[in-house]
């Protein structure tokens, strides 16, 4: 089979914009920095992948506005005004990880404004308890601002035959997948936000969305698309626009199965495009570090840096 291994660090949102306020450099230089630095660890692990890539590049732009583009016309996004968290001290909305609180569903105390590291589900800032700003600890207000949202439940029917086609072939989606992705589908899909308030990110465009960007997770798979263009140039669609003829196997955490197995397809069936869709979808299981789980942004667990700097051979 002729094949092609593509990874890369997704650069955008939240995380990074934290990133850069901690250690005083601008989100781009946090970026060049830990880019350079995971590429260094995998190359000692003799990690050999066709491209390592990243997902601030031209390219990311282009093709992210492009299937937005289609994805709007087609009728599947919508814009509506909501309600946001607000840090007044800081003067910023608080998305994502820019505040935490109390998890709705489980209780957990250190969830963060997207999704919480305990349960796994995905929450609106807003249904936060208790929420603090991540970055002053002052308690946010509430604002409203306009968002553009991905209309999942109108792909809702589309989605539900593509995966139910896959998982019949038996391609070895991995059982954690099956049971997230089954779980969704059951419970009925609802329209997403897939718009910020921040600066880092790729650009949104339409008419007075000029201070707005992607989510990070509408944002971040195309980035296997812009990888693979950076490494082919416009050959990328004779991989990505290539349904009958290239499977895509994508290997992710648990956390990240709702955006790869639900989120990023309804995405690509959005765009109507003849995109290559996830046929094989498998995810490890969360690590443990003591009673916690192994987390790179809250530091906790034992990284590649760390086996690196051991001194043993990788290969041993």
């Amino acid at each position: 089979y002729n094949t092609l291994y593509v990874c890369g660090t997704d650069e955008y949102g939240t995380a990074t914009e934290t990133k850069a306020l901690q250690q005083g450099l601008t989100p781009k230089q946090v970026c060049d920095k830990y880019h350079a630095f995971h590429k260094e660890v995998y190359e000692w692990f003799n990690i050999d992948f066709d491209h390592f890539g990243r997902t601030t590049t031209e390219h990311q732009t282009e093709i992210m506005q492009d299937i937005f583009k289609k994805i709007a016309d087609n009728g599947y996004t919508t814009t509506q005004t909501v309600d946001q968290l607000h840090c007044d001290k800081c003067s910023k909305f608080l998305a994502d990880r820019f505040v935490t609180g109390i998890c709705p569903l489980c209780g957990y105390d250190d969830a963060r404004g997207d999704q919480c590291d305990a349960c796994g589900k995905l929450v609106n800032a807003v249904e936060l308890q208790d929420p603090k700003c991540h970055i002053c600890k002052q308690t946010p207000v509430v604002k409203q601002s306009s968002h553009i949202f991905l209309e999942l439940d109108k792909l809702q029917e589309k989605v539900s035959a593509y995966l139910e086609e896959q998982l019949s072939r038996d391609n070895h989606w991995s059982a954690n997948v099956i049971s997230i992705v089954k779980g969704w589908i059951k419970g009925g899909l609802e329209k997403r936000c897939i718009t910020r308030n921040l600066k880092w990110g790729t650009p949104v465009p339409v008419d007075g969305f000029e201070n707005k960007v992607f989510y990070v997770w509408f944002d971040a798979p195309i980035g296997y698309l812009s990888i693979t263009k950076e490494l082919v140039g416009d050959a990328w669609t004779d991989w990505w626009k290539n349904p009958n003829d290239v499977e895509l196997y994508q290997f992710i955490g648990k956390d990240n199965v709702a955006f790869y197995g639900v989120m990023f397809p309804c995405t690509q069936l959005a765009a109507d495009d003849r995109y290559t869709i996830v046929s094989h979808l498998c995810a490890t299981e969360y690590l443990n570090y003591g009673d916690a789980k192994f987390s790179k942004s809250r530091g906790t667990g034992v990284f590649g840096d760390m086996a690196k700097g051991t001194g043993i051979d990788a290969d041993l």
